[in-house]
């Protein structure tokens, strides 16, 4: 089934048909603790699927990175390479050229996190922090391109762990 099909019947692909955006590059699926579906595209477009209530919400990263930044240009291949929902139930985004997101329920906002070379333990990467996830004392593991970067939201605990040439 598709939103392109004449009878659509199932309550996602009907509201994804009357937003009138192509979700076809779908990159991921995942359903939060709040029955939540996230859609995740190979494009800046995100999606939200409230699955108590029918209604599908969107988000345009090129317009969270212009609110974070307060700066109005375009910018160019904002992707989200992963998403995970942590055991305080905080989700998290990571992206390519646009840090790590934190979505808020409460407000249906983003926070963004980004590199920081001032803080010495900090986030590092250049561009992309491809992957996640998160161990048993709830430390979270970045893969990115600089590295890996280890945090715990809870105890404001960062390290980074780098490859140095030569050694």
């Amino acid at each position: 089934h598709s939103p392109h099909d004449r009878d659509v019947k199932h309550p996602f692909l009907a509201a994804v048909k009357k937003f009138g955006k192509d979700v076809s590059s779908i990159k991921s699926l995942m359903i939060d603790s709040h029955r939540q579906l996230w859609i995740v595209t190979w494009t800046d477009f995100l999606f939200r699927y409230d699955m108590n209530t029918g209604i599908l919400s969107h988000y345009l990263l090129n317009n969270l990175k212009k609110q974070q930044t307060g700066v109005l240009e375009a910018y160019p291949n904002l992707l989200i390479t992963s998403l995970l929902e942590d055991r305080q139930k905080k989700l998290w985004f990571a992206t390519e050229n646009f840090g790590l997101l934190l979505y808020d329920h409460a407000t249906d906002r983003f926070n963004y996190m980004i590199a920081d070379n001032n803080i010495r333990n900090g986030i590092r990467y250049n561009f992309r922090i491809a992957t996640f996830f998160q161990d048993r004392q709830d430390n979270i593991w970045l893969g990115t391109d600089k590295g890996i970067s280890i945090f715990n939201p809870s105890r404001n605990y960062f390290q980074s762990t780098h490859h140095i040439e030569g050694n």
